[in-house]
């Protein structure tokens, strides 16, 4: 695809049949207005890497959640916006999807360089 920039949210939800984003490899900007990226509840999706490209600057609000057989997605834009940018302005809601992308704590341990979480860990359940 010659998609390289969308003027706001990119939203990927409720697709059964979807197993990969790879169409979107050539995406670098999720751009103006709501700049969120929504990926959610795909029952197949296995495979992230078409928004690794994405500049993690372009997006305010990132939704991975519940896909289940989405085990890899600490790209190295990904960990950028989980690790070093304010969750309290970039919103990001990282649960029930599968392995290191379980949630943003399990996410946030990968994309450490030291695989230790750094900073304050709040943890409110016994499988926390």
């Amino acid at each position: 695809s010659n998609l390289q920039s969308i003027g706001g949210r990119l939203e990927i939800r409720d697709c059964d049949a979807l197993t990969s984003l790879n169409g979107l490899y050539n995406l670098t900007s999720v751009g103006a207005g709501e700049k969120e990226l929504i990926i959610d509840n795909n029952a197949v999706l296995n495979n992230i890497s078409g928004i690794a490209n994405i500049a993690p600057g372009s997006i305010s609000k990132l939704v991975i959640n519940n896909n289940p057989q989405l085990a890899f997605c600490n790209y190295p834009n990904i960990c950028t916006y989980i690790n070093d940018y304010d969750p309290l302005v970039y919103l990001r809601t990282i649960l029930n999807n599968n392995a290191a992308c379980l949630n943003e704590y399990y996410l946030s341990i990968v994309c450490s360089p030291s695989g230790c979480p750094t900073g304050d860990l709040n943890l409110t359940s016994q499988t926390d």
